[in-house]
């Protein structure tokens, strides 16, 4: 959401930064968010204040637990055809990394586990932008391209970042038929390459439905899959569940659970955003 032999080097994927990027793109693409865009009357420009707080716990396929407490901050701005958004995590974790070593004649990669206590720091950031390419106001449906960069903003030697950029092209759009509103993502990230390793390019897929109880609550569900970056690794896979308070007219409150159903995400997180839209 991490003294060498003569004949190995070493990259790194740790927890931390698989843990960030999990849950960057698990609180960025919400219902909150697409409830701003969905009423029938689309505003010229929005510009939404997003303060999240995160914990997550999960042993990875490791004898240890490794926890997370994240601070994810986000600024979105959406005009009726354009959006843009950064992201950025302060990441406060407890528990093993995983440090990926290749020899370098064969190729062969072995994967072991650093016992760091904890680690804490700005997390990667991301910036994304898209362009909505159809939409019907009439019947509120909507489609969108875009692409989103991963920047190696944080301390690598801390086991906070893999230490390379990420670039990811991703569809989206969502169709709302009266309280009920259906989202979904698909979308292809190139993984940054080190010097000695070359990970998988990878496929990921989310979607999710949320119900408009009233005009102050909402609840919803929706899943989440993306492809492994090596081969000997599981795919991610996880579902999560939210509920939506308006507490008043800018200002909208949100709770997330996730639960991981493979060993590459985290047993379960908990997310509480704050948000505050200026139109």
């Amino acid at each position: 959401m991490w003294t060498i032999p003569l004949l190995f080097q070493k990259t790194k994927q740790p927890h931390g930064a698989q843990v960030a990027t999990i849950l960057l793109l698990s609180f960025g693409f919400s219902p909150v968010t697409l409830l701003h865009a969905a009423p029938l009357n689309v505003p010229k420009s929005a510009t939404t204040f997003t303060v999240s707080q995160i914990y997550s716990s999960g042993d990875y396929d490791l004898d240890v637990e490794t926890e997370m407490h994240a601070t994810l901050f986000k600024v979105a701005y959406r005009s009726r055809d354009w959006g843009g958004s950064l992201s950025l995590p302060y990441l406060d974790i407890t528990g093993p990394a995983t440090v990926i070593y290749e020899d370098i004649y064969t190729g062969d990669l072995y994967l072991v586990d650093v016992d760091d206590e904890n680690r804490s720091g700005i997390g990667d950031a991301v910036v994304s932008l898209d362009r909505t390419i159809w939409q019907n106001l009439r019947n509120r449906q909507k489609l969108s391209l875009g692409a989103a960069i991963k920047l190696p903003t944080a301390n690598e030697e801390k086991n906070l970042s893999s230490g390379e950029s990420d670039i990811s092209f991703f569809a989206k759009g969502h169709i709302r038929q009266k309280k009920m509103l259906f989202s979904g993502q698909m979308g292809y990230q190139i993984m940054g390459d080190t010097e000695f390793t070359d990970y998988n390019n990878r496929l990921f897929v989310a979607a999710g439905l949320f119900h408009m109880i009233d005009k102050h609550w909402g609840i919803g569900g929706g899943i989440r899959f993306k492809q492994a970056s090596l081969d000997d690794r599981d795919d991610q896979l996880s579902i999560n569940t939210f509920v939506s308070h308006r507490l008043s007219k800018p200002w909208r409150l949100g709770f997330r659970i996730n639960w991981g159903l493979s060993d590459a995400v985290a047993d379960y997180s908990l997310g509480l955003q704050l948000s505050y839209t200026r139109r």
